[in-house]
């Protein structure tokens, strides 16, 4: 399928700000591949993409903030949870963007002492969609069963790509901060 030139111009562009916005390879290119896969109509690919960005560009940015943007020790064990966007937060990341639509609960979930309890939606659908659980997603039709196919989480990759675009800007926002901070060092 052929796309026209403007088409071809404002999918570059969108894609160029994501690097722009986020910087290292380390974070965009999970949103790049995500945004790419949703295009292809790749959901199950798209919406881990995307999930898998937003948690490594809270623990590098975290790691950052603590550590400086040259330490390579990302943290690999500490995967999204309520503790780490707890953590990210006291470092000045605005983390109630990861909010999704309609979740309400979000802020009373992120509460001191209510973090280890219920996960806010991201990290429980970052939980069960990276372990394959996907049972949420089951059609029913009757008579003929019970079934999954990848098309049931489109509606979650366009929440996702929603969440994705204020993430980058604030992820642009604190990578703006962490240079100011240890450019003053230097």
């Amino acid at each position: 399928m052929k796309r026209s030139v403007e088409d071809q111009l404002k999918y570059f562009f969108a894609l160029h700000n994501y690097r722009r916005r986020i910087g290292g390879a380390e974070m965009h290119y999970f949103f790049v591949e995500g945004k790419e896969a949703y295009r292809h109509g790749l959901y199950i690919a798209s919406a881990t993409c995307l999930l898998i960005g937003i948690e490594a560009s809270v623990r590098a940015l975290h790691a950052y903030h603590h550590r400086g943007v040259d330490d390579l020790n990302l943290n690999p064990g500490q995967t999204l949870s309520n503790a780490l966007l707890h953590k990210a937060r006291c470092v000045g990341l605005k983390i109630e963007i990861l909010a999704m639509e309609d979740e309400e609960e979000f802020e009373r979930k992120m509460a001191p002492g209510q973090q280890r309890r219920e996960p806010v939606e991201i990290v429980r659908l970052r939980n069960n969609l990276c372990h394959g659980n996907v049972k949420e997603f089951f059609t029913h039709i009757e008579d003929q069963g019970t079934f999954f196919t990848p098309e049931a989480l489109k509606k979650v990759c366009e929440q996702l790509l929603n969440i994705s675009k204020p993430w980058a800007e604030e992820m642009g926002r604190f990578n703006d901060l962490l240079t100011e901070k240890y450019s003053k060092k230097s």
